[in-house]
């Protein structure tokens, strides 16, 4: 059934050219008509057929795909005899079921001439009586052929007939009823990618907007913006793409009018406040945005950067904008570039330089960029970069979403907030960070510094702040939770004590050239909670005197104070960026128009400088040259061949200064840090000095194998002790170590215990009257051992290890008290001849 569906379709459009050709013999409206009821005649043929027969799914939707094309056949008849007869006009979409070549315009007197007379279809004679009449056959016809789209799973085809539908309901000023499908369509378009019958919808839909008075609102700008992505898009395609007579162009719909209604729209857009809300346009095609370079511009005569942008404006008319921004997203920051309040971009490319009050430098991230028409504002990020939707731009569009990084360069003008260590630091006094706030080219009119702890663990007492003594005290105050600055000049630094950690520091200030724009940053400072120096320190008691070594590097010792070690130190990249400073500086003097960039040859040289140990490089005489060409290097990426003979040339004369000045300053210039470190009495309890002296290896010589008389003598001393000794004293076990080597053999009380007390002497106080008794300090206790010598060199004395004896710690509060033993003789060696024999041995002579 379906094959004779497709056929008797074949038939009737191959046999219609044969009757077009000699239409002129046949009577008005005679062609349309037997098309007509051929193809309505195929189409109840075949659903008697299909009533009768069981049909599989498969053929099923076959035959309907079939009958579907007959019954569209059908009602383009429709549409040329209505355009005809005057019920329809000749537009879109009706005019499309005339001949490409054909120009049929509407008569302005229908034939009076009776119907019935040259045809013959009894629906086409109702339907020509009247419009009414009309409009029934046609809205049956093409519900049936909607019906029998849908039944055969082709939307795209069904979703034309109902536009076409909502079409008749326009021309009969019906316009609730077409607005209703017409709005309710664009989605289905969207979703099919039908961007020519979407656009052509939209228009529609927004048409009756007038006629229903109603205003313009959300609904009318979504619409708005849709046709605007459907216009911009089929106008791409259009370009390398050949038109199916299915799918209208925007050409054929409006002719020379889409110009115009284009320009309504974008006046509408503009013009339209009413909306409670902004309304977001996430990678509109309409436009795309793109920053120019990879570096961005110092402002110069105030805080703040600028950078280039380029915006290409893909609709055929100019917009004009509210305002352009673009956002950097990078460290602990994120900024807002923004345009003048009003840009017009005109069709195709328009490039304007954006601005941004907050002082900010490093590598940033271009996050998102925005052009806002009226309410509507076109947003784009950097996964979502706009452009042509074209086919045969596609990779050109992946590269361009790819993540853009600008570097902005530093400005050693503009205002800003450091952190870092204190000059002076004593770790017996509460913590205090150096908070510097640097005015740079600004006259503050007022401003308010608040620090904000990101872990919450630390309490900032900004109240009791104050400035450190080498800086200006009026300008400044200091509240319970914010410092506040008013009127401060230019140049002004102020350097503040407060209690440290990481923290967050906003800054607000307004400068009395800003025009009452107030600028606004926040900057994450690390400041470390440990020394800025490792220092490391071992104790050695002997009797009545204690000697402490300290361990450190690179750093001058001065005199220790009582128990207070000082350490005078400077960080190298504190040192590194004066240097580079003050060179820049010195050389701007002497040559102002040699350096070209002076914030991006100080960025570059205190990075070089800090990188590895290059800055010994400039202590050597010949080590300057591989440091200054790959400081060249570096800025031959930056700048173009013409340019790079004068920057080549202001480097190479820093660096010069540089060497020359490499040395340690001469008048000692440059401010040190100082670190008091409080250095805690030793103490030990017991302290043992332990001697084992052998009387005869003084005088005689020593054999391996002789047995020698050694006495072992113990002094004890109480003078360290962090506590009072008890009154019985303590009683403390010594043991003689032979070592593992095995060169001594012990004989003799090898362990033993004794007990040692603390004797008193009397000592007169000359500020007292009173008497007072301290301990004596030492006892010292003796026993004799015989050692063997086993072997014969030069032999380390054995070692001596005392401790208290566990049984008496517990007797005194269970702590055991602090011992330490010092072997007097541990660099004594004892020299030990090898013992002579004598053999007697028999020899056989043969």
């Amino acid at each position: 059934i379906a094959e004779a569906a497709i056929k008797a379709e074949r038939f009737i459009t191959s046999f219609a050219r044969t009757l077009q050709e000699n239409k002129k013999d046949l009577s008005d409206f005679f062609l349309e008509s037997w098309m007509y009821s051929a193809a309505i005649g195929v189409v109840n043929q075949c659903d008697a057929w299909a009533d009768a027969a069981s049909i599989e799914p498969p053929a099923m939707a076959s035959l309907n795909a079939a009958k579907a094309e007959l019954l569209d056949l059908a009602r383009s008849q429709l549409d040329k005899i209505g355009i005809r007869r005057g019920y329809l006009p000749c537009i879109h979409p009706f005019s499309m079921s005339l001949p490409l070549a054909s120009n049929i315009e509407p008569p302005e007197n229908p034939p009076s001439e009776p119907v019935d007379a040259r045809i013959s279809s009894p629906d086409l004679i109702e339907a020509l009586r009247g419009r009414d009449e009309f409009d029934r056959l046609y809205i049956t016809t093409t519900n049936r052929c909607i019906q029998t789209y849908n039944s055969c799973n082709r939307r795209r085809f069904a979703l034309r007939l109902h536009a076409t539908l909502a079409a008749v309901d326009n021309c009969r000023q019906r316009y609730p009823s077409a607005h209703a499908v017409f709005a309710s369509l664009p989605g289905h378009y969207l979703a099919q990618r039908w961007s020519s019958l979407e656009g052509l919808v939209l228009s529609k839909s927004m048409g009756c907007y007038p006629a229903l008075n109603r205003p313009r609102d959300k609904e009318w700008v979504n619409q708005a913006v849709a046709f605007l992505r459907a216009f911009v898009i089929e106008s791409g395609n259009q370009d390398v793409k050949i038109e199916d007579s299915r799918e209208p162009s925007f050409a054929s719909m409006f002719g020379e009018q889409k110009k115009d209604f284009v320009l309504e729209l974008v006046r509408g857009i503009g013009e339209l406040t009413s909306l409670e809300n902004d309304h977001v346009a996430l990678a509109h095609p309409a436009f795309s945005l793109r920053v120019d370079t990879d570096k961005a511009r110092i402002a110069e005569t105030e805080d703040g950067s600028l950078i280039d942008l380029t915006i290409v404006n893909l609709l055929p008319v100019e917009v004009t904008t509210n305002s352009i921004s673009v956002i950097l997203a990078g460290g602990d920051e994120e900024l807002h570039f923004s345009s003048p309040e009003t840009v017009i971009l005109s069709r195709g490319q328009t490039s304007l330089s954006l601005s941004c009050p907050t002082p900010c430098s490093g590598l940033f991230n271009v996050e998102s960029s925005s052009i806002r028409v009226g309410k509507v504002i076109f947003q784009y990020t950097s996964s979502t970069a706009s452009q042509k939707a074209q086919k045969q731009e596609k990779e050109s569009k992946k590269s361009n979403q790819r993540s853009q990084v600008v570097r902005i360069p530093h400005d050693p003008d503009a205002f800003d907030v450091q952190l870092s260590f204190p000059d002076n630091v004593s770790l017996d006094a509460t913590p205090h960070l150096m908070f510097s706030i640097h005015t740079g080219r600004n006259h503050v009119a007022e401003g308010t510094v608040r620090l904000r702890n990101l872990t919450n663990e630390v309490v900032f007492d900004i109240g009791q702040a104050n400035t450190c003594q080498d800086t200006r005290a009026d300008g400044i105050q200091f509240t319970e939770d914010c410092i506040l600055l008013r009127d401060v000049p230019p140049g002004t630094v102020f350097r503040i004590d407060v209690p440290y950690s990481g923290v967050l520091v906003s800054v607000e200030y307004m400068t009395s050239a800003s025009n009452g724009v107030r600028r606004r940053f926040t900057r994450l400072r690390q400041v470390s909670t440990a020394l800025p120096l490792a220092v490391n320190v071992q104790d050695y008691f002997r009797g009545t005197k204690s000697e402490s070594c300290f361990y450190y590097n690179n750093f001058q010792l001065i005199e220790p104070e009582t128990l207070v070690l000082k350490l005078q130190y400077r960080p190298l990249k504190e040192e590194i960026e004066s240097r580079v400073t003050d060179a820049i500086k010195m050389v701007d003097e002497q040559h102002p128009d040699m350096i070209v960039d002076k914030a991006l040859t100080w960025s570059t040289l205190v990075e070089q400088l800090e990188s590895g140990n290059r800055w010994q490089e400039l202590l050597r005489p010949r080590g300057s040259s591989a440091f200054r060409q790959d400081v060249i290097a570096e800025f031959s990426t930056r700048f173009s061949v013409e340019e790079i003979g004068q920057v080549s040339a202001g480097l190479s004369k820093v660096i010069e200064v540089l060497q020359r000045q490499a040395g340690p300053r001469a008048d000692g210039t440059g401010r040190c840090r100082t670190l008091a470190i409080p250095v805690d009495l030793p103490a030990v309890n017991i302290l043992n000095a332990a001697h084992l002296t052998i009387p005869a290896a003084s005088t005689k010589a020593v054999f391996s194998g002789q047995p020698m008389e050694a006495v072992l003598s113990i002094s004890t001393s109480f003078h360290w002790g962090s506590r009072p000794s008890p009154g019985n004293g303590y009683l403390l076990r010594f043991d003689i170590d032979s070592d593992a080597t095995g060169n001594w053999l012990i004989s003799g009380q090898r362990r033993g215990e004794y007990l040692a007390k603390a004797r008193f002497q009397p000592v007169h106080d000359q500020a007292a009257p009173l008497t007072h008794a301290i301990p004596k300090d030492q006892t010292t206790y003796e026993t004799k051992v015989t050692l063997v010598p086993l072997r014969d060199g030069a032999l380390l004395l054995p070692k001596v290890i005392v401790a208290p004896f566990s049984d008496d710690v517990e007797g005194h509060d269970g702590i055991e008290p602090s011992c330490e033993t010092h072997q007097v003789h541990a660099a004594q060696r004892i020299n030990v001849l090898p013992r002579s024999a004598r053999s007697t041995y028999i020899i056989t002579l043969a």
